[in-house]
Parts: structure tokens; sequence; C-alpha cells
């Protein structure tokens, strides 16, 4: 956990990445962490959709959108829980 402006120190080996919504950092910002989240092949999400998944209500959100959702791996994760 960390709770920075940085992304220093991060390792690859904890996975997923839950993120805040990144209020206080830039978009240029975001996307670094995105990138290298994405280098070390660990998948990033949000406070908003890892609450909803621990919930169970993910599918039920993700409805308003059966096309991408069903095209993505939260399809999978929001089945297991």
């Amino acid at each position: 956990m960390t709770a920075d402006k940085e992304f220093s120190g991060y390792d690859p080996t904890h996975k997923p990445v839950v993120h805040c919504g990144g209020c206080v950092i830039t978009r240029g910002q975001m996307m670094a962490r995105q990138r290298a989240a994405d280098m070390a092949g660990c998948p990033m999400t949000n406070y908003g959709v890892a609450i909803s998944l621990v919930q169970g209500i993910l599918p039920r959100v993700l409805d308003l959108f059966p096309k991408p959702f069903q095209c993505s791996r939260l399809h999978t994760l929001a089945k297991t829980g």
C-alpha cells in the first residue's frame, strides 16, 4: 500500500493494483502508473470496481454495458467472486 504522489517502490509481485480515482495527480502520472502495472502484468482497477466486486454487485452494475463486460476479465471475476 502506498499513499503518496509517486509510484516509487512499486513491487510487481503484488497483484492486483487497486488505485484511487487519482484526483490529485495528473493524467500523465495516472497513465504512467497504468503502464507500469501493465508492463508488470498486474491488473489495475479503482476502489469503486473493487468494492462492487467484493460486495457481489459488479455483474448488476455492468449489465448496462453487456458487450464490453463479456469481453473483459471482469466477466470471469464477477462470476467466481
